[in-house]
């Protein structure tokens, strides 16, 4: 993770889940960023240079929200 925020008020769709961790993430060999969620049981673990790893929904609907990041 390069850099990260914590989310505490969001839209109607995400709201239940807050709060929630927004980050920057370098996938190893790429260039490149993504933006994307990372599952934490405590938001306060959130910081820069975290190592994650990405997981899939059991259904996928082919939105950027198929897929999110866990601590390694």
């Amino acid at each position: 993770m390069i850099t990260c925020t914590t989310v505490y008020y969001a839209t109607s769709r995400f709201f239940s889940k807050t709060p929630f961790v927004c980050a920057y993430i370098r996938v190893d060999g790429a260039d490149t960023l993504l933006l994307q969620n990372i599952i934490l049981d405590d938001v306060t673990q959130a910081r820069p240079g975290i190592r994650v790893r990405a997981l899939f929904r059991p259904e996928r609907k082919g939105e950027m929200a198929d897929f999110y990041f866990v601590p390694v």
